[in-house]
């Protein structure tokens, strides 16, 4: 964590800091000033480092994990979103959580790139119809480009693939991309969807009603 502030890079840490003792909201340990507790000690040295590299954080008075200990509902905040740039962070909910751990989600909103920058979310998804074009049509353009590399005496092999790349690329500027084009994520589905509105059914039931029964059927949803 030390090394990620050091690297003069924005930098956001998510995840499970199991430190339980932490008051969020002052980012202090509520332990005895001449404490031994290891945990304790381990807890406070955490917290000083954190705020020593500049890092902010976001959670500071909702529950990030429940579950039943003895038949009897245990609540706590151990999941953190850090952050050395607090504008990256624009939002942030706790949801119903995923698969069948006790942990909450944290859903974020972040602000991932800089005024001015053009964020084209379909960059990756651009697909080529090659059954558009035939053999002729690519042999015959491939034809008109001079594949001999330029300068090939002090060229790098790094320089030589740059240059062909750019050629290659020039080839297949030719396929036209397919016209509609799907913004849904690969693993987004019909199920998951479904079985995520049911899970976040029962995790409102559970904090209408917060009973060890409410709580277990949510978490075995």
């Amino acid at each position: 964590l030390v090394k990620l502030a050091d690297c003069n890079e924005e930098t956001v840490v998510v995840g499970d800091f199991n430190a339980p003792d932490v008051c969020w909201e002052t980012g202090f340990v509520s332990a005895p000033h001449n404490t031994t507790n290891q945990s304790l000690l381990r807890q406070i040295e955490f917290m000083k480092t954190m705020q020593n590299c500049g890092y902010a954080w976001f959670i500071t008075d909702k529950v990030t994990r429940r579950r039943l200990v003895g038949g009897v509902v245990q609540e706590s905040t151990l999941d953190q979103i850090f952050c050395t740039n607090e504008s990256l962070i624009i939002d942030h909910n706790i949801t119903a959580p995923l698969g069948k751990s006790d942990h909450l989600g944290i859903c974020s909103d972040m602000n991932l790139y800089r005024p001015g920058e053009k964020l084209d979310i379909f960059e990756q998804k651009v697909k080529k119809v090659w059954g558009k074009v035939n053999d002729e049509q690519i042999l015959q353009f491939s034809n008109s480009i001079n594949w001999n590399y330029d300068g090939l005496e002090s060229n790098t092999s790094q320089d030589m693939w740059n240059e062909l790349h750019g050629k290659l690329m020039t080839v297949v500027d030719i396929v036209p991309n397919k016209s509609k084009i799907n913004s849904r994520p690969n693993w987004c589905n019909s199920t998951l969807n479904r079985n995520r509105k049911k899970k976040d059914k029962m995790w409102a039931a559970f904090d209408a009603n917060p009973t060890p029964s409410n709580l277990n059927i949510a978490l075995n949803c």
